[in-house]
């Protein structure tokens, strides 16, 4: 099971016979796919730009790879946020058992990668630092504020980059099911949880468009809102104009998000322009992820393309590449990039590497994913069966 959400999303997939918008849906791998994919440009770019910044044409596909890349990471904080509201909305998990086993999902790959990185670190700074006992000191407080993940509790530049992302996560596992739990309580229909939801996604973006709020935030509960547009049929397969008009959308997100630009004198801090942005990556996502589970509900699209199923396979370590291709990259600026660099190299060669750097993260998350996170998450299973079986007994006595 892939990307727990790029962290640790639960399982959808009821037993039984499943409601109609809780079961597991193959195109969310496959948008993890992507939006690791565009994690991975976007930070690649963001090694070699140094390199080949006043290169003609190179300098406006990175433009675009910036755009298009900002969007990885808020593709897989929407299927988070979806992967709870699917959770909560079932009304068998109780609040702790939810957030202990999404928390234990997520830590145990992240602590994995993030020791070893605060280690080579360590040993880099103290070789080039004459006061190796007070970098150690700021290492340990560095790696502690890294380990709690709450967000603003850890440095501007955290050890990885995925942290800033993992605490909203963290966050949104802590704090959206009490909002379920509440509507459990009340009894709410699914127009008034549809409502609900609208209400909180919209005042999310009217938020961050006045800077009040991270807009990465939007995304999660924009995840939710989705889940509970599912559950109550409104993204159905059987509505076939939906396919037309979700398309018009997707590209009317697109013109939207790539028509502004953040470097326009002026308009950096323009409250107009953050809306514009904000809603429309909003729009972009929502709309191709409610597209992705129209046609694979309507086509069944990984049965009928059979290289979509590759395209999963690679979703399902979303998680671990996620987690790795940070210290990757590094690695290979470090060696490759840097001797290009000395021997001269043209702009573009800097780009030819970039399949090697992706293979290499690809391979990695694989081992990764296989001998650290799948036997976690299988033991995991195991212990909340366990403590499902034995809630149940003493419900029942």
């Amino acid at each position: 099971m892939l990307v727990a959400t790029i962290a640790g999303s639960s399982r959808a997939s009821s037993q039984g016979r499943a409601h109609p918008g809780s079961e597991r849906l193959p195109i969310f791998d496959q948008l993890r796919a992507v939006g690791a994919f565009l994690v991975f440009s976007y930070h690649y770019n963001d090694s070699v730009s140094s390199y080949t910044c006043c290169q003609g044409w190179l300098d406006g596909l990175e433009w675009v790879i910036r755009r298009v890349g900002a969007l990885g990471t808020n593709l897989l904080l929407l299927i988070s946020g979806y992967f709870v509201a699917i959770s909560m909305s079932k009304g068998r998990e109780t609040y702790s058992r939810f957030v202990l086993m999404r928390l234990a999902r997520i830590y145990l790959p992240y602590v994995f990668v993030l020791l070893p990185v605060a280690a080579v670190k360590s040993y880099l700074s103290q070789s080039n630092s004459a006061d190796a006992r007070g970098d150690g000191l700021l290492l340990l407080s560095s790696v502690f504020q890294n380990l709690v993940l709450i967000p603003g509790l850890f440095p501007e530049r955290p050890i990885l980059t995925v942290t800033w992302t993992l605490s909203l996560i963290v966050a949104g596992y802590v704090t959206l099911p009490w909002i379920y739990i509440a509507m459990r309580k009340l009894n709410l229909s699914g127009r008034q949880r549809l409502a609900v939801w609208v209400a909180a996604t919209g005042s999310g973006v009217a938020c961050a468009s006045l800077n009040f709020l991270s807009p990465r935030i939007c995304y999660i509960l924009l995840g939710c809102l989705l889940a509970e547009c599912q559950r109550s049929l409104v993204i159905s397969s059987r509505r076939r104009f939906l396919v037309r008009a979700l398309t018009l959308a997707a590209c009317v997100g697109a013109a939207i998000w790539f028509l502004p630009d953040r470097r326009i004198p002026g308009l950096e801090n323009n409250i107009l322009n953050h809306f514009t942005i904000y809603s429309g990556g909003l729009l972009l996502i929502a709309v191709t992820v409610a597209l992705g589970i129209v046609l694979e509900r309507r086509y069944n699209l990984h049965q009928r393309i059979p290289s979509l199923r590759h395209v999963c396979a690679f979703g399902k370590t979303g998680y671990s590449f996620y987690l790795l291709h940070g210290p990757v990259i590094w690695v290979f600026s470090q060696v490759a990039i840097s001797r290009l660099e000395g021997a001269q190299a043209s702009a573009i060669s800097y780009w030819c590497i970039m399949p090697l750097c992706f293979l290499a993260c690809a391979i990695s998350a694989r081992l990764m994913y296989v001998y650290v996170e799948l036997p976690w998450r299988e033991q995991l299973s195991i212990w909340e069966s366990i403590a499902v079986r034995r809630s149940s007994l003493k419900f029942s006595s």
